[in-house]
């Protein structure tokens, strides 16, 4: 089943949690590292997947406004 982009920073939030919750309980030094470094990854790739998301939303907003403001200099 294909996701949506909201869909992958939900997913991509929820295993950060995931990995946090793992982290705190790890008794290991280098487990700990490793967990909160995938934390890190995941929370990343969210705030890039939420970027990424505004921008196509922005998207269709910048198209009409610049073909809006070529028809406005095309007309003497």
């Amino acid at each position: 089943m294909p996701f949506r982009l909201k869909d992958h920073i939900a997913e991509c939030y929820r295993r950060a949690e995931d990995y946090g919750r793992l982290q705190k309980r790890a008794s290991n030094l280098d487990e700990r590292e490793t967990l909160w470094a995938r934390r890190q990854h995941f929370l990343l790739l969210a705030r890039d997947l939420e970027r990424k998301l505004s921008e196509l939303q922005l998207a269709p907003r910048r198209r009409a406004k610049t073909l809006r403001s070529e028809r406005a200099i095309r007309r003497p």
